[in-house]
């Protein structure tokens, strides 16, 4: 291998490594932005703008059911499937 080709290859790794660097900065302020909506989330619940139910729905639309645990009686029910007003039912 010719000292062009590695040098070739050291550059096309250095642009990879500078795109992978700049999807993982992306990744970074996406989940700031989701962190901030939850944040958003439980200022408006415990101010009592919104209700538990409106809260559960603001979190499916975004996306964050997933940082939730199971609040259902049915511990095998994802929290994604359990209806808003169900859930609190106890």
């Amino acid at each position: 291998m010719s000292r062009k080709d590695i040098k070739a290859l050291n550059a096309e790794g250095d642009a990879y490594r500078e795109f992978v660097l700049a999807e993982l900065r992306c990744a970074r302020r996406r989940a700031q932005l989701l962190l901030n909506e939850i944040e958003a989330i439980g200022l408006a619940l415990k101010g009592k703008w919104i209700d538990a139910d409106t809260a559960m729905l603001w979190m499916r639309d975004a996306n964050a059911l997933e940082f939730l645990r199971d609040l259902s009686d049915d511990a095998s029910a994802p929290v994604a499937d359990v209806v808003p007003g169900e859930v609190f039912l106890g």
